[in-house]
């Protein structure tokens, strides 16, 4: 078991504070009578809706709800000016409502004792994974969804499919899984190259080339050489081909943080076709 202290402590030290007091409410009323206009509230109801937000909350374990109410009795008279023996009054009674929320230390104690707490299960052995390593291995849990996350809505997208012969399925997955294990080993070299130098790598969002990041994804890593052509030219008995484009510094960049070197992109050559179609190579 481990134990972790995060937000919650403070939000539960946050949100019982002792003597916090609520505004209170009034209702009042005239004629003589206590009347409940439209847009008031008893001090049950108003009880019963804070008890609601404690239970949202979820902290009606460790705090209770104590609402008085006090009753006020004033003589209203009905004429403007100085009233004398003779002017006519009414008494209006209302009511002022007042809340105060109290702490259950004993409930508080016990739940702060046990916040925190997480249980690990392995089946790994102790000589082959520690604790430590059980945990951090748990909470980077989050890189194996993204491979899954790649396949449902990512860059290798499994529906819609289109066949339906179970052999075919099966080579559709594993080609699938083989592209998976290629972007994720292009993250993971990239990522541990940046982290070697300390450096950040810009240029990969499109259209604001100032971003920089230590945690470049496949993806856009790959975007960035999109824009290569290779131009094959079939003259008679000739084929020669190149690449257009040069390499841009950011491309070199990422070759090198791949550990690929840059000639895979000399695709320069020039071929003769014979009469048997074997194709030789007269110049690179």
């Amino acid at each position: 078991m481990v134990r972790t202290l995060a937000g919650d402590s403070q939000r539960t030290a946050c949100q019982t504070a002792t003597g916090e007091i609520f505004k209170p409410f009034e209702s009042r009323g005239n004629g003589g009578q206590v009347l409940d206009p439209k847009g008031t509230e008893s001090g049950e109801a108003w009880r019963a809706r804070l008890q609601k937000m404690l239970e949202e909350q979820e902290v009606e374990e460790f705090l209770t709800v104590q609402v008085q109410e006090k009753i006020h009795h004033e003589k209203r008279y009905l004429r403007p000016g100085r009233p004398t023996a003779n002017t006519p009054y009414c008494w209006e009674t209302w009511s002022e409502l007042s809340c105060r929320i109290e702490r259950q230390e004993g409930a508080i104690q016990t739940h702060q004792e046990l916040m925190g707490w997480r249980i690990y299960v392995t089946n790994a052995p102790k000589a082959r994974m520690s604790l430590e390593q059980s945990v951090r291995y748990y909470r980077d849990e989050y890189t194996v969804e993204r491979g899954f996350h790649r396949f449902k809505r990512g860059s290798l997208p499994i529906l819609p499919l289109f066949i339906r012969i179970p052999e075919r399925i099966k080579g559709l997955l594993f080609l699938l899984f083989i592209a998976l294990q290629a972007l994720t080993l292009m993250d993971f070299i990239a990522r541990r190259e940046l982290a070697k130098t300390n450096e950040k790598l810009t240029g990969l969002v499109p259209g604001n080339p100032k971003i920089a990041t230590v945690r470049p994804t496949a993806e856009r890593l790959l975007a960035s050489f999109k824009n290569l052509h290779l131009l094959v030219e079939n003259k008679g008995v000739i084929i020669t081909g190149y690449l257009v484009e040069k390499l841009s510094p950011l491309q070199e960049k990422i070759l090198t943080i791949l550990q690929i070197p840059k000639e895979i992109y000399d695709l320069s050559f020039c071929r003769v076709r014979v009469e048997d179609d074997v194709a030789l190579t007269m110049a690179t």
